[in-house]
Order: structure tokens, then C-alpha cells, then sequence
């Protein structure tokens, strides 16, 4: 444990704080002395609540304008000045824009309008407010749970790439860090607290490498830390390590660029965001990590930071923001740009924390922490993120201590996404220099989290440094296997890369329906492990299993599966967890009952001769026959470059592929055969196979099973459009007796129906089943004649 001397009264405090500040706060305070007392010192606060609510996200009276050249500059400055009545407050150094104050008596909106008319102008916005996300408190590295090997695993990481190189530089657009001891200005001694009138560097930066930074609120270029967060994030990412003070950072040997872009309360403006931006790339950054936003799902005022963030992207630099800290399913920005790797925050468990933002756009998660939950094996303390900064942080009642330090635990979005910007710049140490190669290396190496594959609450998962660094996977797979003898059990195989300690996994959670149950594994064969479960109720299930290879070194692996209980006689529809695969059984003159488990695995595409579109998914027993033709449905990204005729539904029967005859449709996205077997099925593109079918946007597609037919009458057909859907059944003299569905709006799919001629005492002959779809616009209608015998 390192020792770090910080000047703490031998006390306990405690007290809740609110901010209410332009950008957004988003931490809780713990401070801890590095001197082992036998009660330490607490300090907490929350520094965050609600500020969103009732809140104008931008400057009343503050446009900024962005214009085509310098002569539309001057044209553009004479009409401010004589026209709009306003004053120029500030110019870009890097971007064709300014930012103007207007009079008190004109609408911002409307001065906007009449701005964007002129012919020199590309567009004028209000000047965003961003806001920092984060939540703070204090401890060492035995407290810093998020490098665990239960969590990030950083040891691990750092037997791969240890701390990074000095070349690689990430730049930390922030309220600045405490990166070096200088006179405080005059202009800023007022902002902060110093007995000496100097502002100091933090006793665990010392090690840490900086570059020049440059701050854009103050205009110079001295990026000061004057409120904690800059400092906290900057520990994060590199904290000086094994230096026998405090805590670690993840790449401590990486270069850090502070740029000053908030203000001592945590608040910003865009037009100088826009310009740190511009700054960090421009001076060599590679990774720019933004732990702030504006409010959720709004950009007003942030398109002038979206184009800096454009530029800076096209330059090969990585951008990585917070997601935000309102709990709700949609983003902040600038993390909600498509260019911005948004990160969202888990905590202890890896659940999403409660505060974290969510939605269309999240790519990753990371430990943000919970200072409402106890440290396990800690429980004096909360688990926050752990890391260096002022004793006292700007808190809108008291100004930063820029001459004394302290560990804090804090808890945010802005400290999950730190841990990202360490990995970035840990995988362009260790050479992987291209920025599409970085960002796909995080996303496909997350541990994956919530529902199989990617999602709106966790993105790709949380990040797993040392599987982006190379590590081998402790395990290979977690096969799901219906029981062949009773349909109600599933075999669960776990197989490992490497011999385990006691020769077995340590643990297997299974979570069904909200229950969860721990199982026990057997030794079948060398590194191979078998257990069951049984079911009594449809359902959704996913498996966690951990194990501990003989090193200590830990692995986990997820995997979900479905149970739905189909009858026979009434039929059902079985989908995967994803929502990517299904399986359609119609009704039968049978009261069988069918337990049908639906599992998937990623399948191999090498010998390098198809397109995999999906994974394998596993319904059912394998090999075990239905009593009716029943249907399996593939949704797959339309693709205008593939074949339709060579996409195709694939059984793979003793590791053979057997194609399926397909149906395609290109357009929506969807491939459906009839089967007549459970088993593992996979959709591929097979180039020269050319033996499916391709469905177009007006066919309807009638397909009768048994017809004639003795009793029942079982069909499918196909909504190529999202549309109302009618069926009825005619008679000879065209006469409906049956109307089995009347306008129902259905998606685009293949969907089946039934109709039992024999409860319903039809007399033998011929009939017509006629299926209309129509969207308002267009109408299509498609009729199958039915001969139904004694």
C-alpha cells in the first residue's frame, strides 16, 4: 500500500452540498487520509442534483456565427455591429466563427433567423452550455476496485503494455489539472483558496508526464486546475504509479495535454470548447477525452463543437465523451455525436448505475461507481472511483484548495470515461495506431453486459483492457444443450483455454425470470466442465460463469437463452434473446407439448467462402422431428451488394453445412425456410450457390401446407411492407365464411396462420384464402386456392 501525506484533521465530517452551475456536475466527495488512522477521515458531498431541471442550455444573450471567408467577415462584422446592435466577444483561433453578444431587448431566436438568411453566413446557433458529469471521494490502490481483477483487471493489462509511452499524448479538456506550481494570476486569485498564492502541483502527478496545454477560458497558457475535476480525471487516466504514493492511474506513462475549457465551477461555453478541441488535435493529441455535456438529448448550441469534433476525427484523433448523469434513455452531447465514443457507467456489480444516461448511441461502459453503495470488504467507505485531487473542491460554496490535496472517491459518467481514454491510449502504445482499428478493438473486445450483443443501456459492454491488449480468453465457449432425454433440462458446458485452480469454475449464476441459481460443475474431460438446469415456465435466462486459471488469473463468460412452451394444437413462435432469430410451429392434430430452447454462438467464417450474416443459433433438441412444417426467420442488415439468391439458411448437421431452401428479402432484411427438424441454424452468404428465392416488395408469397387437406389448413405468408393486413376465406360463389383477420398492422416478416375446416363443420369442396396488405398508399392482395377432402 503506498503512503501520500495530505493535511486532514483526525475527524469524521459529513455533508450533502448542491451545485447548480452552468455545466454540470456530476460527483460525490470522499476524501482519505494516507495516514492510516483508525477512524478515517469522510468527507462527502454531492455535488450533483437535477441541475437539468428548469435549466436554458444556452447563453440568453451569446450566438455564435459561423461564416464563409474573410470577405464575408467583414461584412459580417459591419452588419453585427449596425444592423443586429451586438458586439463581437470573441473569435476563433483555429475555425471560421464568432461569438456575439446582442442588446437585451432583441430574441435570441430571432436574431438567429435573421443571422442564417445572410448570404456569407453558413449557420449562427446560440453558445452552448456544457456541464461536467462526475460524483467524488477518497482511498488507495486496495481501494480502487475498478483495476480488480473482478473488474478491468489492470495487472493483467499492464503485463501487456505497462502504463503506455511518453509519445502517445491525450489531451483532457477539463477545468484543467494540477500539473505544475505556479504564481496564481491576479486576474484568478479570487476563483481559488492558497495560502502561499501559488498554485501547486498534486504530490501524485509528479511523476506524470505533461505536455503544453492551453487555457481557453483565461486566455492563457497556464491550464491551472481551479475546481478538482480535471485532476480527478487526469488520475484516472495517469495517476504517477508504483511511485509508493496513493493510487494508480491505468496509463501512467502516456503524456497528458490539459486544456482548460471550464471554468472554477465546472461550466463552459462551446465556442471555447470548440477551440480546445481544435487546440488538442492540432498539438499532437491523439485521444481527446471530454468529460462533460450539455443537457440530455439536446445539441442546441453544439454544432460548432460537432464540427471541431469532425475535424478532429478526420485528423486521426479518437474523441471520447460522457454519456451524462440524468438516468434517462438519452444521451448528452457532444456524446452523442456519431464521431464520439460515448460512455456510459456501471457500478461495483456492473450494473448500470443508477445515474448513468442511456440510449441510441451509447458504444461503451466503464466503472463510474455508486457513492449510495458500500465498498465490499471496505463497507466504511462507498464505491466511488478512487483517485487525487484538491483537499476541498469547488463546490459552488467553497473555492478549490489549490495548495492541498487529498484521494477522493467519486462517481460519474465523467469517471467512467477517463478509463476508456486510458485504454485508447494504452492500444496506440502497444501499436495499434489506426483510429477505425482502435475504436473496433474496444467495441469487439467488451464483456458484454444486458442483453446478447449490443444494446441501448450498455453499447458493446464494459471495456476489457486486457482481451483489447491480446490477452487469450480464458474460455473458449459456454455450450447450451437441451437434454435429449428430458426437454425441461439444458446441459451447460464450460471449456477452458487453460488448466483452472481446483480444477473447476469457480462459480455459476444462472438468472431465470428474476431467480437466480448457483450451480456446480463436474469434471467430464481435461478443461472440460459440465452442469444442468431445469425449467418449469417460459422465460429468459443468462448463465455467468467465473474461474480462475492456476496463475490467479480471472475470466468470466455471459450466454443467454430463451425457453418458450409451445402446445401442439394452438402452435407458437420460440425467438432469440437478440430478437434476430425466430422459430414458428403451426397448429397440429396433435396435443404434443414442445419445450423449445433457443441459444446462439458466433460461427466461424473461415474457410473464408461465405459472408456470415448471423450467428448460430441452437432451437431445440437437435435432430429431433416436428410433427408440421415450421418456419425459421432470420433479420439480417439489407445489404444492396449481396446476392439475394445466394443468402441462404444453413442446418449444420455433424459439423456438415445443409442448405435450407430460402426465401429473401433483401429490402426489410429478412430469409425464412420451412424445416421440419429442430437443430442449428445459420444464415450466410454463399457466393455461386444462387438456389434461394428472392421476395419482392409486393409479394405476398401464399404458402398452403396439406392441400389438398383432410382437417386443417396451415399457411404462411409473407408482409413485405409495413402495413394493415386482412385474411378471409371464400367459398366458390365468392361468399366470405370466415374472416380470420381484419386490418391488423403488421411489420415486414413472414407470419403464419391456421384454420380447422373440421371444427368448423365446412362441407368438403374448394375454397379461397385471400390475404390483403395495405399501407394507405398502395394495396396488394394475393389469393391461394384450397381443395379440402373427407
Amino acid at each position: 500500500m503506498y503512503s501520500f501525506n495530505v493535511f486532514f484533521e483526525k475527524m469524521i465530517r459529513f455533508r450533502i452540498l448542491k451545485i447548480y452551475c452552468f455545466l454540470f456536475l456530476f460527483f460525490q466527495i470522499f476524501p482519505f487520509s494516507s495516514k492510516l488512522f483508525s477512524k478515517q477521515q469522510i468527507l462527502s458531498a454531492n455535488l450533483y442534483n437535477n441541475v437539468n431541471s428548469g435549466r436554458i442550455h444556452y447563453k440568453p444573450d451569446e450566438i455564435i456565427i459561423h461564416y464563409k471567408n474573410k470577405a464575408s467577415f467583414r461584412f459580417l462584422q459591419t452588419f453585427v455591429e449596425q444592423e443586429v446592435r451586438a458586439k463581437i466577444i470573441y473569435r476563433s483561433h483555429y475555425g471560421n466563427f464568432v461569438t456575439i453578444k446582442i442588446p437585451g431587448n432583441r430574441k435570441i431566436w430571432d436574431v438567429i433567423k435573421q443571422l442564417n438568411a445572410l448570404p456569407g453566413v453558413k449557420f449562427a446557433e446560440p453558445n452552448g452550455i456544457a456541464h461536467i458529469f462526475w460524483t467524488p471521494n477518497d482511498p488507495y490502490y486496495y481501494l480502487q476496485w475498478n483495476f480488480d481483477t473482478d473488474h478491468l483487471d489492470m495487472p493483467l493489462a499492464w503485463n501487456v503494455e505497462r502504463g503506455g509511452n511518453s509519445s502517445v499524448i491525450i489531451s483532457i479538456l477539463d477545468t484543467g489539472i494540477a500539473y505544475k506550481m505556479n504564481a496564481i494570476p491576479a486576474n484568478e486569485q479570487d476563483e481559488v483558496s492558497s495560502n502561499d498564492g501559488y498554485y501547486h502541483i498534486s504530490p501524485d502527478l509528479t511523476m506524470t508526464n505533461f505536455v503544453d496545454g492551453y487555457d481557453f477560458v483565461n486566455d492563457d497558457s497556464l491550464a491551472n486546475d481551479e475546481c478538482g475535476h480535471g485532476t480527478h480525471v487526469c488520475g484516472t487516466i495517469a495517476q504517477s504509479t508504483n511511485n509508493a504514493k496513493g493510487v494508480s492511474g491505468m496509463a501512467f506513462n502516456v503524456s497528458i495535454m490539459p486544456v482548460r475549457v471550464l471554468d472554477e465551477t465546472g461550466s463552459g461555453t462551446t465556442d471555447k470548447i470548440a477551440d480546445g478541441i481544435y487546440y488538442a488535435f492540432q498539438h499532437g493529441a491523439k485521444v481527446l477525452s471530454m468529460s462533460f455535456g450539455g443537457a440530455a438529448g439536446d445539441s442546441s448550441g453544439f454544432q460548432t463543437v460537432h464540427q471541431a469534433i469532425i475535424a478532429a476525427t478526420n485528423a486521426g484523433a479518437i474523441v471520447i465523451a460522457a454519456a451524462g448523469n440524468d438516468g434517462v434513455g438519452q444521451l448528452s452531447y457532444p456524446a452523442g455525436f456519431p464521431e464520439c465514443i460515448a460512455v456510459g457507467a456501471t457500478d461495483f456489480d456492473d450494473n448500470l448505475a443508477p445515474y448513468s444516461q442511456w440510449g441510441e448511441g451509447i458504444d461503451v461502459v466503464a466503472p463510474g461507481g455508486d457513492l449510495n453503495q458500500p465498498l465490499p470488504g471496505n463497507d466504511s467507505f462507498p464505491a466511488g472511483i478512487l483517485q487525487s485531487t484538491f483537499y476541498q473542491i469547488n463546490d459552488g460554496y467553497h473555492k478549490a484548495t489549490v495548495d492541498s490535496f487529498c484521494y477522493m472517491f467519486l462517481q460519474g459518467t465523467s469517471m467512467a470515461t477517463p478509463h476508456v481514454s486510458a485504454l485508447a491510449g494504452l492500444l496506440i502504445s502497444h501499436g495499434i495506431t489506426d483510429p477505425s482499428q482502435v475504436k473496433q478493438t474496444i467495441y469487439s473486445t467488451c464483456t458484454d453486459l444486458g442483453i446478447a450483443g449490443y444494446d441501448t443501456r450498455f453499447g458493446y459492454g464494459i471495456i476489457n483492457p486486457p482481451l483489447a491488449l491480446g490477452i487469450e480468453l480464458l474460455f473458449t465457449s459456454l455450450p447450451v444443450i437441451q437434454n435429449i432425454y428430458s426437454q425441461q433440462y439444458v446441459d451447460i458446458w464450460a471449456i477452458s483455454h487453460r488448466p483452472l485452480i481446483n480444477d473447476a469454475p469457480d462459480t455459476c449464476k444462472v438468472t431465470f425470470n428474476n431467480k437466480i441459481t448457483y450451480l456446480t460443475f463436474e469434471k467430464i474431460a481435461e478443461q472440460t466442465y459440465r452442469t444442468d438446469f431445469s425449467f418449469d415456465t417460459s422465460g429468459t435466462a443468462t448463465i455467468y460463469v467465473t474461474a480462475r486459471d492456476t496463475s490467479g488469473t480471472k475470466g468470466t463468460i455471459l450466454k443467454h437463452f430463451t425457453v418458450t412452451k409451445i402446445e401442439g394444437n394452438y402452435g407458437g413462435l420460440a425467438i432469440s434473446e437478440d430478437g434476430e432469430f425466430c422459430f414458428s410451429m403451426p397448429p397440429d392434430v396433435y396435443s404434443i407439448e414442445y419445450w423449445v430452447v433457443i441459444s446462439s454462438d458466433e460461427f466461424d467464417s473461415s474457410p473464408n467462402q461465405y459472408t456470415v450474416l448471423s450467428n448460430l443459433y441452437n432451437c431445440g433438441i437437435d435432430g429431433k422431428a416436428i410433427s408440421n412444417s415450421c418456419i425459421v426467420q432470420f433479420q439480417f442488415n439489407p445489404d444492396k451488394g449481396l446476392n439475394p439468391e445466394d443468402i441462404g439458411i444453413y442446418k449444420l448437421l455433424d459439423n456438415k453445412l445443409h442448405y435450407v431452401k430460402t426465401y429473401v428479402n433483401v429490402d426489410d432484411g429478412f430469409a425464412y425456410a420451412n424445416v421440419g427438424q429442430f437443430g442449428k441454424y445459420v444464415l450466410l452468404h454463399y457466393p455461386g450457390k444462387g438456389e434461394s428465392e428472392r421476395l419482392t416488395s409486393t409479394g405476398i408469397n401464399i404458402k398452403c401446407f396439406s392441400n389438398p387437406l383432410k382437417d386443417k389448413l396451415v399457411f404462411n405468408y409473407t408482409v413485405p411492407f409495413t402495413s394493415f393486413v386482412s385474411i378471409g376465406l371464400y367459398d366458390v360463389s365468392g361468399r366470405c365464411i370466415k374472416r380470420l383477420e381484419g386490418n391488423i398492422y403488421k411489420s415486414p416478416g413472414l407470419y403464419s396462420g391456421y384454420f380447422d375446416f373440421v371444427s368448423s363443420s365446412r362441407p368438403p369442396g374448394i375454397y379461397f384464402l385471400r390475404i390483403s396488405v395495405a399501407d394507405g398508399n398502395k394495396t396488394f392482395s394475393e389469393t391461394k386456392k384450397i381443395v379440402f377432402i373427407r
